[in-house]
């Protein structure tokens, strides 16, 4: 399982960090929520742990690739805007539970390390 990715897309459609970017660079608001949490990974290192896995004749096992840090996305942007220098004013917390459309989802999770 690979959880949610950061870097920089050159496929051309906009990753979570491009649309991140592209919003703040724009001084427009970032939606953002404070209650869904992650554990953001960089796509160099998900590269790295696919190629140890193949390397290693890794098959048929399920593998979980994960930065070890768990923040709401909220916490991932104000982290993200201030390494780049960028306007965290912009950032705006909101709810799951708020947002139309979102799918229903229980908040209560279990960590295991």
């Amino acid at each position: 399982m690979i959880t949610l990715q950061y870097g920089f897309n050159t496929a051309g459609s906009l990753s979570f960090s491009d649309w991140v970017l592209e919003r703040l660079q724009n001084k427009q608001n970032v939606p953002l929520f404070h209650d869904q949490f992650r554990s953001p990974t960089h796509v160099t290192d998900t590269a790295l742990g696919l190629e140890l896995a193949a390397l290693r004749g890794k098959t048929g096992e399920i593998y979980h690739l994960t930065g070890p840090e768990t923040v709401s996305s909220y916490v991932f942007g104000q982290k993200f805007a201030a390494i780049y220098g960028l306007p965290e004013a912009l950032l705006k917390p909101c709810s799951m539970e708020d947002t139309p459309g979102s799918a229903p989802r229980t908040e209560k999770r279990i960590a295991v390390r």
